[in-house]
């Protein structure tokens, strides 16, 4: 590449290039645009290489699209540990008369699932966890019983910040029609 020339990478959320200065080295610019449509260039002095500037590119747009539709990063990363004691001390001491119950569940959810942050729980270890149950020989309708606690507990974790809406992991509950009784009449 020779002195003033410019490689160019588009994409189509905006655009990186770098410029050749007079010392020799490359330096890249991002180009892209704001929620109002305005254009932007700017340079990135500490990317040093084209991935670099990409992923300065992708964070400069994801900024521009969570401030758009008002998504707030959260606020800091959390263990099921961590959350599972926060939430039987503020949500189901205060609120359910079954918090007992909630507290036995969570023994058994900690015990599986470890350390692990809340925001690294997948839909996978889920269905880890819900088949390592049914093979202790517990019920499918206890498993429900855990798993709509779990379900709770990540709905707080966004509601509360510790999560966005997008990491809170998928997951069915099992059928509990062949749990039913049949009444005699």
């Amino acid at each position: 590449m020779s002195k003033g020339s410019s490689r160019r990478v588009n994409y189509s959320f905006g655009a990186i290039y770098s410029r050749r200065t007079k010392q020799g080295k490359d330096r890249w610019y991002l180009d892209y645009r704001d929620a109002r449509g305005k254009r932007i260039q700017r340079v990135i002095r500490h990317a040093v290489s084209r991935q670099e500037a990409a992923i300065a590119l992708h964070k400069a747009v994801q900024d521009i699209f969570n401030a758009q539709h008002n998504i707030k990063p959260a606020s800091k990363p959390v263990s099921l540990q961590e959350f599972a004691d926060q939430y039987l001390e503020r949500y189901a001491k205060t609120n359910k008369r079954s918090w007992k119950t909630d507290r036995s569940y969570i023994k058994t959810m900690r015990e599986y699932f470890g350390d692990v942050q809340l925001a690294e729980i997948s839909s996978f270890q889920i269905e880890g966890y819900k088949a390592t149950r049914l093979e202790e020989n517990v019920k499918p309708s206890t498993v429900n019983r855990c798993l709509a606690i779990l379900r709770k507990m990540f709905n707080l974790a966004v509601e509360w910040g510790y999560l966005q809406e997008h990491q809170k992991p998928k997951f069915k509950l099992f059928s509990e029609k062949d749990n039913r009784m049949e009444m005699v009449s």
